[in-house]
């Protein structure tokens, strides 16, 4: 038993050390790196799959919150979907295909595995504070090291010229650290240093759909946050956010690129926005030729003619990603994921720690609609997380509510009753 503990942890550890984090904060594409041909994602992977299969097999049938078991229920289907049907359907289509290429689209999809996983741990070590700290400190770190780099002359440049300090995928760590700092978003009061970093952390990105993002996010908040004194806590936001933007008005530089930023957000007639909207019309051209499956395990998101080598990313929005390379079976998938998880963190959103996952989930998926971070490798496994913190909650909660479930878990005399704890 000790030593499966271990093995736990050094998984976690992997799963943590591959995330966006280190990738940005070295410079270094952690791809570079290859264990036994394998890059740090795909060996983690590829070790870890069995126990997080073995667990969610075995969360399926000791669930006794309902809405959970139907959640483990569909992420193991779609598991079992992948390895039985697309699999060998990949290697019979594209026998030529390399191994790293289906291999890394292969334990993407099964990174699912890891919230079962995760909600495993977090079950038996209710260590959310632990977690919201660790990105927390990870956001500081990325903060320091990017603005250290740019002393030092390192930094991007967005497609149409302009400085970017922080890339877009970092701005997950700076939502996460939003929750931390500013109340509205779940805090349990406000944090002026974390909220400044946060704040000043996603400015620096200089990326429109983190602009367009956090505004969104911030509507969506208006509606779903129900208490007294919330106009309050919106105005002192608000004023600080725009006592920062005045801070930095003193920059010209960064003033003229932030304001040019925001005024083509909407401009169709933008190089890149015609780029992007180019490349989802191919992907939906390509869906409707492989409906059912898409285009397997071939990272193939647009017909070989369509387009150049040199061209060949991901669409930014992950609809029309999933369509074409998962087809009909996979949207639905992640339409149904994405709806009971959403709905789940809805119901439960006067807890504290499922309203600041909420947020970060719905940031996430608003980045993702004009962003290439739904299924990348550097960022998944944060989705997986927060989902996992949301669906342990809603146990926690579940049992909070009916006392006498907590007392036939801890007699382990529970006969479990599908259906009958529906929260």
């Amino acid at each position: 038993m000790k030593a499966l503990k271990i093995y736990i942890y050094i998984i976690f550890f992997l799963l943590l050390e591959n995330s966006f984090f280190w990738m940005t904060l070295f410079n270094q594409d952690i791809s570079d790196f290859k264990i036994f041909g394998l890059n740090v994602f795909n060996f983690s992977s590829v070790i870890s799959s069995p126990v997080a299969f073995i667990l969610s097999l075995s969360m399926l049938y000791k669930e006794i919150v309902s809405n959970n078991k139907l959640f483990f229920t569909l992420i193991i289907a779609y598991v079992i979907y992948q390895l039985v049907v697309v699999l060998p359907l990949t290697l019979y289509y594209y026998p030529n295909l390399l191994i790293n290429t289906y291999t890394s689209n292969l334990t993407i999809r099964l990174t699912f595995l890891f919230i079962p996983f995760f909600y495993w741990l977090l079950v038996r070590y209710k260590s959310y504070n632990f977690i919201f700290f660790l990105f927390n400190i990870f956001a500081i770190i990325l903060f320091v090291a990017k603005i250290y780099d740019y002393t030092q002359g390192f930094f991007s440049f967005t497609n149409t010229g302009e400085i970017r300090i922080v890339g877009g995928m970092e701005s997950i760590y700076f939502m996460i650290l939003l929750t931390y700092g500013l109340k509205h978003f779940g805090s349990d009061k406000t944090r002026y240093l974390p909220l400044i970093i946060a704040t000043v952390g996603m400015i620096l990105t200089n990326h429109r759909s983190v602009f367009l993002s956090i505004a969104g996010l911030y509507v969506i908040s208006i509606l779903i946050v129900e208490k007294a004194g919330v106009w309050k806590r919106k105005l002192i936001s608000v004023v600080l956010i725009l006592f920062v933007l005045l801070v930095f008005a003193n920059y010209s530089s960064f003033m003229d690129t932030f304001v040019s930023r925001a005024k083509t957000s909407f401009d169709t007639n933008d190089e890149n926005y015609n780029d992007r909207f180019l490349k989802n019309i191919l992907a939906y051209e390509n869906f409707l030729d492989n409906p059912i499956n898409g285009t397997l395990l071939s990272g193939d998101y647009y017909k070989v003619s369509a387009v150049s080598n040199g061209a060949n990313w991901r669409p930014h929005n992950f609809i029309f990603e999933v369509l074409a390379s998962q087809g009909i079976v996979g949207i639905l998938f992640i339409f149904f994921f994405l709806y009971l998880i959403i709905k789940l963190g809805l119901k439960n959103r006067s807890d504290k720690i499922t309203l600041k996952s909420l947020y970060i989930l719905i940031f996430y998926v608003f980045i993702a609609l004009t962003n290439t971070t739904f299924f990348h490798q550097a960022t998944f496994i944060i989705l997986m997380m927060f989902c996992a913190i949301i669906l342990a909650r809603n146990r926690e909660l579940v049992i909070e509510k009916n006392p006498e479930l907590s007392l036939l878990l801890n007699s382990n005399e529970l006969h479990y009753n599908e259906g009958k704890y529906l929260s």
